[in-house]
């Protein structure tokens, strides 16, 4: 009778539990639904002015459009999607999708030109579209960026979205330029309850999404109560329900809910109830999950493949990337591992500028040899202003003069130019990357799209885990930093990315190399911009994707007895 009763009580705690968390979803939807423009606090994302387009950001209610631009969006909508939805299990269905693009609880975020006329739009329950002509200019990613900032703003735990498979351009775009990865929900993560389908369910944690425990492609237990914004293209109602119903016969003891509300077009929860485990999940594999299992990693080599063809790109901003080097030891192995990172970034070319009176043989053979679009500069740093023996590494600030000659370069590139060739530079980007700071490959994606200058943490600088820019709705209002937080720019070198627009039209734009220790990065961003216009990337500055290493100085003891003696290692073999 006692363990009744404590079961009893158990089942009873766990679903006040379940509804104190639902309770908690609802008015965190029921707050968000309150909100008469969600853009109002985000003034900077308000315009697009880059890339040869001058459009207006609004954000609108579907009541509060004109017949004629739901109309145009729907026209869009089906000149864009419906031959992919027809090779889809789904079909084409007008009234269907009429009645989703029409209904009453969705948002529009809509882009219009100077003549008011919607060039693209996001549907805030299913479709993001853009007129062919707006198409490859960054808008799409622009649009996606605001969505990711709402859903920040509002506590939102995930941006989701479903695209085809055979959508080629579509699910490269928001796996490889958005860092979407595919959500456990999606049908080819789901494992025991995983099915062939022409779809995949992507997803983007906000700051407020907590990972989950369990492994992507794991039983059914895997899922969680989520609060999601959903955008994009997403499948009917009645094409949900089916899905649903297909993923309730598989499960046994999980009951998986669907908590259909509207912020901004679609919020819903998964709520798994109990808390229980697939009767799966304590059985060996069958077939189907093994061939489930192989499947995804098939996927995974299939992904690693189309990176490896990122390189072939041409139609995406070009990265200027302005690395400062000196003569040392370990100049050649910080290069190489910089080098190697470079070639796996489509559209880079790396600007190196040699502290030295004129280039040295080893920096021009190993740039000719590296397989980089590249270009070799060389300007020594006055005696007074280098760092002797014995000096701390902050006591005077190091590259300037380098910097300023890769600035001077790509000006004098800028004022050559000609036709096609000013329209790239215009939408070009400029980054100072240090040859022994170490680099991941989704950071060059975050700067690739930047209006004027493009902030993010640093990790493993300044004494600290990391430092970085302090993001609040969608701007930056101070720096998280150990050192004098008051600096104008309290940023690391690495920490930020500047549009070679900014630079060509701010000619008075350097480096000072007399600058006081840590304002070196101030000295040159205070010409370009003021805290109010820095753009957050890596997920509102709570990523980090630099960090701030240093090769250690090897100790040369051995060596250098061995000299003495007549027995060094051979001066003619390059290290």
């Amino acid at each position: 009778m006692g363990r009744k009763s404590n079961r009893a009580k158990e089942k009873k705690q766990r679903r006040l539990e379940e509804r104190a968390a639902m309770d908690a979803v609802c008015a965190k939807v029921e707050a968000a639904n309150k909100l008469e423009d969600p853009l109002s606090s985000m003034a900077v994302f308000k315009k697009y002015d880059r890339n040869g387009l001058n459009l207006e950001i609004e954000c609108k209610r579907v009541t509060a459009l004109s017949p004629d631009s739901v109309e145009w969006a729907y026209e869009l909508t089906r000149a864009n999607m419906q031959t992919l939805y027809e090779q889809s299990e789904w079909g084409w269905k007008e009234r269907e999708k009429r009645e989703e693009m029409k209904d009453d609880r969705a948002w529009y975020l809509l882009a219009r030109d100077a003549d008011s006329s919607p060039v693209a739009f996001s549907h805030f329950r299913y479709e993001v579209q853009l007129e062919s002509k707006v198409r490859r200019k960054g808008l799409g990613k622009f649009l996606i960026q605001i969505l990711q900032l709402i859903a920040n703003s509002t506590q939102m735990k995930k941006v989701m979205l479903t695209v085809f498979k055979h959508n080629h351009g579509a699910y490269q775009f928001f796996r490889e330029a958005l860092s979407f990865e595919i959500d456990e929900t999606s049908p080819s993560m789901s494992g025991c309850c995983g099915e062939d389908c022409s779809y995949e369910i992507l997803s983007r944690r906000t700051k407020f999404g907590e990972v989950s425990g369990h492994a992507h492609g794991g039983c059914c237990n895997a899922f969680s109560w989520v609060e999601c914004i959903i955008s994009v293209f997403y499948p009917s109602r009645l094409q949900r329900q089916q899905v649903t119903m297909r993923m309730r016969l598989k499960l046994k003891t999980v009951f998986v809910m669907y908590f259909m509300v509207s912020f901004l077009g679609l919020i819903y929860a998964l709520m798994q109830l109990g808390g229980q485990r697939c009767d799966c999940s304590d059985q060996e594999l069958s077939k189907d999950q093994q061939i489930a299992q192989l499947k995804g990693e098939l996927q995974k080599t299939q992904e690693h493949i189309k990176t490896s063809e990122l390189n072939k790109k041409t139609d995406i901003p070009r990265i200027y990337v302005i690395t400062p080097t000196y003569a040392r030891l370990v100049q050649k192995a910080e290069l190489t591992r910089l080098s190697h990172t470079f070639l796996h970034v489509p559209q880079l070319h790396w600007i190196v500028v040699e502290d030295a009176p004129d280039p040295t043989q080893l920096v021009s053979d190993f740039l000719s040899a590296s397989g980089l679009s590249f270009t070799h500069l060389h300007k020594l740093t006055p005696v007074d202003r280098k760092l002797q023996e014995n000096d701390p590494s902050w006591l005077k600030p190091r590259g300037a003069e380098q910097r300023n000659e890769g600035l001077r370069w790509l000006r004098e590139m800028g004022a050559a130019a000609k036709g096609k060739e000013v329209a790239a530079l215009e939408e070009a980007v400029v980054y100072f990357a240090d040859d022994d700071n170490t680099y991941s490959l989704q950071l060059f994606e975050e700067m690739r799209y930047t209006y004027r200058v493009s902030v993010w943490p640093v990790g493993l600088v300044g004494g600290m885990k990391f430092e970085r820019p302090v993001v609040e709705d969608g701007k930056v209002v101070r720096f998280h930093t150990g050192w004098r937080p008051n600096r104008p720019f309290a940023m690391d070198m690495a920490g930020f990315a500047v549009s070679l627009r900014s630079v060509l039209t701010n000619p008075e734009a350097l480096f000072d190399g007399n600058a006081q220790m840590g304002f070196l990065e101030s000295s040159f961003l205070q010409h370009l911009v003021t805290i109010d216009d820095l753009e957050p990337k890596a997920d509102l500055c709570s990523k980090v994707l630099v960090w701030h290493t240093r090769t250690e100085k090897p100790k040369m003891k051995r060596e250098d007895a061995l000299q003495k003696q007549g027995l060094g290692s051979d001066p003619d073999v390059e290290v």
